[in-house]
């Protein structure tokens, strides 16, 4: 039986990013665990559940799947982030927001919630940008 909303992180176990996977995931789960987000005393966590889903190559993919508690009960899957379209793998600042923005989009971050300031190294390039392909899809590379 799932636990909604679910998020699912899809990754690519050939470019070894089962680490990165989960701890996307571990960073989620501790940033919407706490008392202040279920409004009351008692530890909630805002996100029912995570998996780990092994993919296809080069596939960094989150997405988050709720429930309408109302009525028919449908679920909905929205792709919360995609390395392929979004450019890379996911800030965890943007991603938490995007997360909360569909979950809970009244809570607040703390600091996550300030203006974003991308690292950037000596060349100018974030530090994304300036990895070379090994460093990003592991070796062999997947695209």
């Amino acid at each position: 039986m799932s636990h909604y909303p679910r998020l699912e992180i899809h990754y690519c176990p050939l470019c070894r990013w089962m680490l990165r996977a989960a701890w996307v995931g571990q960073e989620l789960l501790t940033t919407f665990t706490d008392p202040k987000y279920a409004g009351s005393s008692d530890t909630t966590c805002l996100l029912g559940e995570i998996a780990l889903v092994p993919s296809g190559k080069g596939i960094f993919i989150v997405n988050l799947i709720t429930k309408n508690e109302e009525g028919t009960g449908d679920i909905t899957v929205k792709c919360v982030w995609d390395r392929k379209v979004d450019g890379g793998f996911p800030d965890l600042k943007v991603l938490k927001q995007r997360v909360r923005d569909i979950i809970a989009p009244a809570v607040g971050l703390g600091h996550s919630d300030k203006k974003d300031h991308k690292a950037v190294d000596s060349t100018g390039l974030s530090t994304e940008q300036s990895m070379s392909k090994d460093q990003q899809c592991g070796p062999g590379g997947c695209d």
